[in-house]
């Protein structure tokens, strides 16, 4: 119905359907964990505490009203009032967690990287402080430790990329443009030679005993895919990234533009820079002169508003003035 308002809904039809399958997945399997997290408990007075009411909210992502259900089909009654109790202190806990003052990050071993050893070992010995910062909350300091070894998956995916890494992106791709790679094509091979090979593979989807892999240079790229590609990577032109985003729970999106697409959004860009430089009078430096006018800008609205002030109390005391008595009154 709505193809005409929104096109890129039936051109990423397939791609919308998967992300919609995934987040259903995912939250019954948060649902599957709710529900053995219930069965487990064991409710003498028929009354289901606020405190997990909390949990099964803050844990398991149940609104209450959802858990309230549940505990009517088991004849139990759900402590409402302990669960806004707790649902306020840990509101109450993420103010004062906001509150915070952040220092630098203090190198002890600079340049070196964090080893992940999770796949092997829960836990690790022997490790080295890489860095350290500290953190005041509410005033009193708690530090933060990186080490050189850690069993923890911090930052395992659907991060956010920063500015830089969104560029190193971009410089990596047009370096690979600029080298003109062949396309190497396996239009038919068994897929455990495509897994052997190191060929890509998405999560969860399904694939027959024969695939087609695509590869533009053994180390750098190489993926089981049915969909069209260049000859040369050659053919690209330019490669420009527009945007990043979320589009799901852990799982995030870029989107980029190439070839003639890239330079008309580029001259594009050029254009607008030229327009605003010339509204400024051409400064030398731009960036200083936006700030500039920001900061007299923000200085005006403050006088603007002391001015209003000034003109309020006086036209109040000229009506006072003016006031004429009648009656009385």
């Amino acid at each position: 119905r709505f193809k005409d308002v929104f096109p890129e809904l039936a051109a990423q039809q397939d791609f919308v359907k998967k992300v919609i399958l995934e987040e259903e997945k995912s939250f019954l399997r948060t649902l599957e964990g709710g529900l053995k997290r219930i069965d487990s408990l064991q409710i003498d007075n028929g009354i289901l505490d606020g405190q997990t009411t909390f949990e099964l909210y803050d844990t398991y992502g149940f609104p209450i009203d959802l858990t309230r259900l549940i505990c009517e089909d088991k004849q139990w009654t759900v402590d409402e009032k302990g669960f806004e109790i707790a649902l306020q202190e840990q509101k109450d806990r993420s103010k004062a967690d906001a509150k915070r003052e952040t220092g630098d990050w203090t190198q002890v071993r600079p340049g070196q990287e964090v080893t992940f050893v999770g796949y092997d070992d829960l836990s690790t010995e022997e490790s080295y402080i890489l860095k350290y910062r500290t953190i005041k909350i509410k005033d009193k300091p708690v530090y933060q430790l990186v080490l050189d070894k850690t069993p923890f998956y911090a930052e395992g995916g659907g991060q956010k990329m920063t500015d830089e890494e969104l560029l190193q992106v971009e410089q990596m791709v047009n370096q690979k443009v600029r080298e003109n790679i062949r396309l190497e094509e396996a239009r038919s091979i068994a897929i455990e030679e495509a897994k052997s090979a190191g060929a890509m593979m998405l999560f969860g989807e399904k694939y027959g005993e024969t695939v087609r892999m695509i590869t533009f240079d053994p180390q750098y790229s190489r993926e089981v895919c049915g969909g069209c590609h260049v000859d040369a990577t050659g053919e690209i032109g330019f490669f420009k990234i527009v945007s990043e985003s979320a589009i799901a729970a852990g799982v995030r999106r870029i989107e980029a533009i190439t070839a003639e697409a890239a330079e008309r959004y580029i001259q594009q860009q050029i254009e607008e820079l030229v327009a605003v430089k010339s509204s400024l009078k051409n400064p030398k430096d731009i960036i200083k002169s936006v700030a500039d006018l920001q900061d007299e800008n923000r200085q005006l609205k403050k006088e603007l508003e002391v001015l209003k002030l000034k003109q309020a109390g006086s036209m109040q005391d000229d009506l006072i003035a003016s006031a004429k008595e009648i009656a009385g009154a």
